[in-house]
């Protein structure tokens, strides 16, 4: 029968996950939804730079067009997208 004592001097950093990603395995993993993640929080910021755009025109008096700024977010969007496909 093991004490407490010998139980835990058996434990080390594996224990812990902080070796985890040394086989690669976990990487495999978590890889597609880390760069879904990465793309939801692109269109976050895309929506946010749209909001910030409306406020400034609200603030200063002017009435603000949302509509029109985000089309024009989007289509440098799509640019930069095609370009980077061109590329390839």
């Amino acid at each position: 029968m093991h004490t407490r004592y010998d139980i835990y001097k058996r434990i080390d950093a594996s224990y812990y996950g902080y070796r985890d990603q040394e086989d690669g395995v976990l990487e495999r993993l978590e890889g597609p939804t880390e760069e879904a993640m990465r793309e939801v929080a692109e269109e976050w910021r895309r929506l946010d730079e749209v909001r910030r755009e409306a406020r400034k025109g609200v603030k200063s008096g002017e009435v603000a067009e949302v509509l029109k700024v985000a089309r024009e977010m989007l289509r440098e969007d799509e640019e930069v997208v095609e370009e980077e496909r061109e590329r390839e």
